[in-house]
């Protein structure tokens, strides 16, 4: 636990190290100790990637897959530490993986439980922070927002309110209509590719999406200027509350 209120506050290296600490202090004997592991591992790895260490996060990755080939994050860390190494090809078979392990639904809502989040909260953070260094037309880029509109979508049509709230809040904070709009709006760089590639076609069906996931998103494209801070209220929320986007916009570096 304090190891992920550590990775939530941003402190990556000191999150990592205590992984370690709780991996050396695992029971060799237990019979979950492989599935504890798996998940503390792919927890570290998280940490190398956000520390931009993504030959460490590969070896985490790798070996939380061995422990517990079921574990969707272990695999979707290990996409992310492939495309880090320049092993593209093999991210997106990984990151199909992951995919269909999300789809499985209720085992993977179980198994994010016992560590206290949804899945969907981690992984939307994690896929709009990634966004906002990527290139104008470049493959990083189409492979993270068919990603993002892949589990916008699944939660949209089929998650319960709950998780929809929950999910909807983590996009906001982490400032996802903003990086969208920003992305479609911008004609810097080669942001023809963009639209050739799939790029544009899927934010324009990410903020088509039904449901309180995409109402801020929605809601963002359609206001401009200092409409935008109110916009981007989630339901149940006021522009003083956490979940609340209420920043004011931001130019992000696109090239």
């Amino acid at each position: 636990v304090r190891a992920n209120q550590m990775f939530g506050a941003g402190d990556y290296a000191a999150a990592a190290e205590a992984y370690t600490l709780a991996l050396a202090a695992l029971d060799d004997g237990s019979a979950g100790r492989p599935t504890v592991a798996a998940r503390l591992l792919a927890n570290r790895a998280a940490c190398w990637l956000k520390l931009r260490a993504a030959s460490d996060a590969l070896g985490d990755a790798t070996l939380a897959v061995e422990l517990d080939p079921s574990y969707d994050k272990a695999h979707y860390r290990l996409a992310h530490a492939l495309q880090g190494v320049g092993r593209p090809s093999e991210a997106r078979a990984a990151m199909r993986k992951a995919r269909e392990l999300v789809a499985a639904g209720a085992a993977v809502v179980e198994r994010a439980a016992a560590v206290g989040a949804p899945p969907q909260e981690e992984r939307v953070a994690l896929i709009v922070e990634a966004l906002k260094p990527t290139l104008a037309g470049s493959e990083e880029r189409r492979a993270l927002i068919e990603e993002l509109h892949a589990l916008l979508s699944s939660v949209s049509q089929t998650g319960s309110a709950e998780l929809q709230g929950a999910t909807a809040r983590a996009f906001a904070r982490a400032k996802g209509p903003q990086v969208l709009w920003e992305i479609e709006s911008s004609m810097r760089g080669n942001w023809v590719m963009d639209a050739k590639n799939g790029t544009m076609s899927k934010i324009s069906k990410i903020f088509e999406l039904p449901g309180a996931v995409c109402k801020a998103a929605i809601n963002f494209r359609k206001l401009n200027g200092s409409q935008q801070a109110a916009a981007m209220c989630t339901p149940g929320c006021t522009p003083d509350d956490e979940c609340c986007w209420a920043a004011s916009p931001r130019t992000i570096e696109l090239a």
